[in-house]
């Protein structure tokens, strides 16, 4: 049920038990789901996508086989977010994109099962150390917010194929970042990075692209930067050694 325009839901929606799917996106006038959802049981897909969804019932933790949970382009804030989601231990992926929540919400960090979490555009300025128990993570997305640093134990979701930061507030790339030897793809675009760790260049030989357009960098040198991914891992490989020194020396490096 898509796109029609819906107020709201029946509470008999609880009868439908046997349920695997249910989509019920694209409902403007939508502000609630009935309790009943939580009745649900069987449902291994649930799509809330595009409504004016203000809350979430707590009995949504009813759903222990519930594996995929679309929730984007609602009006949730993290007070509006249940306690019970935290029960959805199966959660495989969670999409909180575009509403109004402005902390990663306990609940989601402690859904281990995790292999995908998108937060994009809403209002987060900060992540929780705890980020780092969704070991399981393949593909994150935090693009579309107000982040200023990124705690050092995001080097602990060693799973992590994907990570889409562009456009937040990013004036710092931790050196842990090193670590993390499964990453393929990274966004860095349009944040306010001066300086790429050095540890990055650990990661040459697996990392596909690391966009980091319209930001005001130094290090790598622009002409560096400008010529790709592999040129910048490339050089800060063969730099790094001389570049720690020269910072220690207060000298500045060229492009080599």
């Amino acid at each position: 049920m898509r796109n029609l325009q819906l107020p709201a839901i029946s509470p008999s929606l609880g009868t439908l038990t046997l349920l695997e799917e249910l989509e019920l996106r694209d409902n403007s006038h939508m502000k609630s789901i009935p309790q009943e959802i939580g009745q649900l049981v069987n449902l291994r897909r649930l799509d809330l996508y595009g409504n004016k969804l203000r809350q979430i019932p707590a009995t949504i933790g009813n759903l222990k086989n519930l594996k995929i949970l679309d929730l984007r382009n609602n009006s949730l804030a993290i007070e509006t977010i249940p306690t019970q989601l935290a029960n959805l231990v199966g959660l495989e992926r969670i999409y909180l994109s575009s509403n109004k929540v402005g902390s990663v919400p306990q609940e989601v960090v402690s859904l281990t099962a995790l292999t995908e979490l998108d937060m994009s555009n809403n209002e987060l300025h900060d992540l929780p150390e705890s980020i780092g128990d969704l070991v399981l993570l393949k593909k994150i997305n935090l693009s579309g917010n107000a982040l200023r640093k990124l705690p050092g134990d995001i080097a602990k979701l060693g799973q992590l194929e994907v990570m889409d930061l562009k456009h937040n507030e990013l004036s710092k790339i931790p050196e842990e970042i090193g670590a993390m030897t499964s990453l393929k793809k990274i966004d860095f675009s349009h944040n306010m990075l001066t300086e790429l760790p050095w540890e990055l260049g650990r990661l040459e030989k697996t990392i596909k692209l690391i966009d980091v357009q319209y930001n005001p960098i130094v290090i790598p040198p622009r002409p560096v930067v400008d010529k790709g991914t592999h040129a910048m891992l490339n050089w800060l490989t063969k730099n790094e050694e001389k570049g720690r020194k020269a910072k220690v020396s207060g000298l500045g490096m060229k492009e080599h």
